[in-house]
């Protein structure tokens, strides 16, 4: 059970309504959830993302953000996008997982601290 767990906690993926949203109420309702993603749960984390995430209802979205060379690794934030640009303290208490960040902005001279 422990196990199971940890996959679900470590590989699922939040849905919420985005704030522009819920302007339009008559159209959108306010709606979170959890989805565990196969294929969007073997992409990578980076506090410098080249994807992005956003979800319209139950529908999540990826979509590149940054020009990715051929054979490139697709990574995003498992943080909340609002904390990218935090101090890498910040990032990594909120990263909360069992693995420390090595992307560019917390091992090189973009750690933003």
């Amino acid at each position: 059970v422990a196990r199971l767990e940890a996959v679900v906690r470590l590989n699922c993926f939040g849905f919420y309504t985005n704030s522009e949203q819920m302007c339009y109420r008559q159209n959108y309702q306010l709606l979170t959830g959890t989805a565990l993603c196969p294929v969007a749960a073997l992409l990578n984390h980076s506090c410098t993302p080249n994807v992005s995430r956003f979800s319209v209802g139950d529908v999540c979205f990826f979509r590149t953000c940054k020009f990715i060379p051929a054979g490139g690794e697709l990574l995003i934030s498992y943080i909340a996008s609002d904390l990218i640009s935090e101090p890498k303290y910040v990032r990594s208490v909120a990263l909360e997982r069992d693995f420390q960040c090595n992307c560019p902005a917390c091992a090189g001279g973009h750690s933003r601290e």
